[in-house]
């Protein structure tokens, strides 16, 4: 009964692989640009750039909010693949608001629903590793470019031809290679679920149904605060350094997110603990991490002066003695962007197995952290100052934070298996209930008794 071979291409695991790569190729080097501030143009784009981050974030909201709906019409692959198509055209950001949330809610749903509950940490992470390596790589060229360059200028056309010939291998990647969910068996022989036919109609129902989800809506501040922090400190990260200076900045910050979201989901995935105590102490972490990082912004704002605007670009080269206090905080805030994604994502991926409603999860997810977003850019746009900005977000990550904490405390369980009626059983789970398994017919023999069993309980 089981398939031993983990790397088959309709295994859960080289699926999400799959989507790893496809995120390398396009929002990791969309993220290395981002990185760059002004997209990787000299001060004069910078408010430009502000300007259109903010009706790019802002659609992806809108989108990304019914992107549960699409996708489950769709299927991943179709989602992706339309989800690649605004990324070459990094000019047209209205077109990426749209695309963009349907490839983030096909990656979250491929991270959420394909693993079993153990492995959803690592599945994450995972996927932001790629897609941080992306980043690093995109970093790596551009400061490659840069690196004999003082002056405060933008990078070269070179540059942006290189990335738009990876974002177009994405597609043809997910193409490819994308399974449609139902093909998709676990390593013992088990689907994910059982997939019903479904309509416009009756998506638009679940959806609405879900999206009062008062679990979701309690964790709404969370994912509002998720990704707030890329506005400021790519701004910052322009405003404050030279073009070299940057991109040797934005390359170790992609970096240090590899690292950081590893070492989470590690912990997240740690089988020794309950999953309530894991969530507690990983998300309590990060937690107290982001609270720090809010904290050393705004004093190191004060101390440098940076809490207005300066009449000129202070263009701090890695030369100057400024230099080692501004990049510290810059990574810093790296592994406070990896981590809060990946625990933020962790906790909702926990709350469900379910496919149609993972798919919702992670559309609406993903367009609150976008919301968050947009009006940080919205902010930066009306020439808010950066203290003011450094301080709502504190206040902002601390509730979300809470948010967090409150969830797992009270509300996440164990497991989730056999209280969802179309999720299938691994068939492990079902033997460390005591149940004898030899066939897959058994699975869904003893999961239509153990499924009716729990949930008549949980009732």
């Amino acid at each position: 009964m089981s398939l031993p071979n983990k790397w088959r291409l309709n295994g859960p695991l080289a699926q999400n692989v799959v989507m790893g790569v496809v995120l390398f190729c396009l929002p990791g080097i969309y993220l290395a640009l981002t990185g760059l501030g002004a997209g990787g143009g000299g001060p004069s784009a910078l408010q430009v750039a502000i300007e259109t981050n903010a009706i790019l974030y802002g659609l992806f909201a809108v989108f990304g909010w019914v992107g549960g709906v699409i996708l489950n019409i769709v299927k991943p692959r179709v989602a992706v693949i339309v989800g690649g198509v605004g990324y070459p055209l990094y000019v047209g950001r209205t077109v990426l608001g749209f695309t963009a949330s349907c490839l983030w809610t096909a990656a979250g749903y491929i991270a959420w629903t394909y693993p079993e509950e153990k492995d959803k940490g690592k599945f994450i992470a995972l996927q932001w590793g790629m897609t941080s390596l992306g980043g690093t790589v995109g970093g790596a060229i551009a400061f490659g470019v840069s690196v004999n360059r003082t002056a405060v200028t933008g990078v070269s056309s070179g540059v942006y031809i290189a990335f738009i010939a990876i974002m177009c291998f994405a597609m043809v990647v997910a193409g490819l290679l994308l399974k449609h969910p139902a093909e998709i068996l676990r390593d013992d022989g088990t689907h994910l679920a059982e997939f019903k036919p479904t309509n416009m109609h009756r998506e638009f129902k679940n959806f609405v149904t879900i999206i009062f989800d008062w679990k979701i809506l309690v964790l709404t501040p969370a994912f509002f605060a998720a990704e707030m922090c890329l506005s400021i400190v790519s701004s910052l990260n322009s405003y404050y350094f030279n073009l070299r200076t940057r991109s040797l900045n934005n390359m170790l910050f992609q970096f240090i997110m590899i690292v950081a979201s590893v070492c989470l989901s590690l912990l997240l995935d740690f089988d020794k603990l309950s999953r309530r105590k894991r969530g507690i102490i990983g998300i309590g972490i990060v937690s107290v991490i982001t609270i720090g990082a809010c904290s050393g912004l705004i004093g190191w704002m004060t101390v440098y002066g940076l809490d207005g605007r300066l009449p000129e670009p202070p263009a701090v080269d890695w030369t100057d003695p400024r230099f080692a206090g501004g990049v510290c905080l810059y990574l810093l805030w790296g592994i406070v962007f990896s981590t809060y994604l990946v625990g933020a994502s962790w906790v909702v991926a926990s709350l469900s197995n379910d496919p149609v409603k993972v798919a919702f999860y992670s559309g609406f997810t993903k367009g609150t952290a976008s919301l968050g977003l947009c009006i940080c850019f919205i902010m930066d746009s009306q020439q808010v100052t950066y203290m003011r900005q450094a301080i709502a977000m504190f206040v902002i990550y601390t509730v979300g934070s809470v948010s967090l904490l409150y969830v797992i405390i009270y509300h996440m369980k164990d497991s989730d298996y056999f209280l969802e009626e179309d999720v299938v059983v691994p068939v492990h789970v079902l033997q460390e209930k005591g149940k004898v398994v030899e066939s897959i017919d058994d699975v869904e023999r003893v999961e239509e008794v153990e499924g009716a069993n729990d949930r008549k309980n949980s009732s």
